[in-house]
């Protein structure tokens, strides 16, 4: 099924005894009845005259609802009205997810939101979003689907940037990608620091010395130091 057109037939009058008059042409409106399957609407949005048994109507929304009203007429007038009731198919949605922002964010853990592709713009059933997600410095992401309009990840490092984008799924047609945010956990407390080392200078001065932390990913920024005369 086209996503942006239908092909309606019909069989002409005048072959039978309720109706033996033959048509000479046929008056077809279409009429746009629901968008995307999410916005109802009752507009009529084309017309033709034909003469022929059949009419490809083409330039329609996907995944909408329409009305096709097919009317015979002669010289002595229009006769009865059939409707049929069809849908148009899917395709890709026409814009991408919107409203991507971080909703929560800890020394090891993310969380991000966004709203649904607009309903004039779905192009089909969204049955699924996904998301890629990965830190910054490094190639490898994570690929994952969800069916909600969210996404938490935990086990992260402290003090480290990620970035996230999301794209909708239409059956099997996909939006594009969102554009990719970028976001940092949060700060965390940095372990003790390693290799401390007194190193003897004279009878009232020593030198000290250390490395900074190696189990964090944040930046230092200072150093506290207390010492304290234990015996003389």
């Amino acid at each position: 099924m086209d996503h942006n057109k239908l092909r309606v037939l019909w069989t002409a009058p005048g072959n039978d005894s309720d109706n033996p008059c033959l048509a000479t042409g046929y008056m077809v409106t279409h009429d746009l009845l629901n968008v995307g399957q999410c916005l109802s609407v009752n507009e009529l949005v084309g017309s033709s005259n034909i003469t022929n048994s059949s009419i490809t109507i083409d330039e329609l929304k996907a995944y909408s609802t329409y009305r096709v009203n097919v009317t015979s007429k002669n010289q002595a007038g229009y006769g009865e009205t059939v409707s049929l009731i069809m849908t148009t198919g899917e395709t890709e949605p026409a814009a991408p997810v919107i409203d991507v922002n971080d909703v929560n964010s800890s020394e090891s853990s993310l969380a991000f939101s966004w709203a649904p592709v607009p309903c004039v713009s779905r192009g089909g059933n969204i049955t699924r979003y996904q998301y890629d997600f990965k830190r910054s410095d490094e190639s490898t992401s994570r690929k994952s689907y969800t069916t909600s309009y969210f996404a938490v990840f935990e086990g992260l490092l402290p003090c480290t940037s990620y970035s996230f984008r999301v794209r909708a799924w239409a059956s099997n047609n996909k939006s594009k990608w969102t554009t990719t945010i970028t976001r940092n956990t949060s700060e965390s407390a940095p372990g003790s620091v390693t290799m401390l080392e007194a190193v003897y200078l004279s009878a009232t001065k020593i030198n000290i010395t250390w490395q900074r932390p190696n189990d964090t990913t944040c930046h230092v920024d200072d150093y506290t130091i207390d010492y304290e005369l234990l015996s003389m």
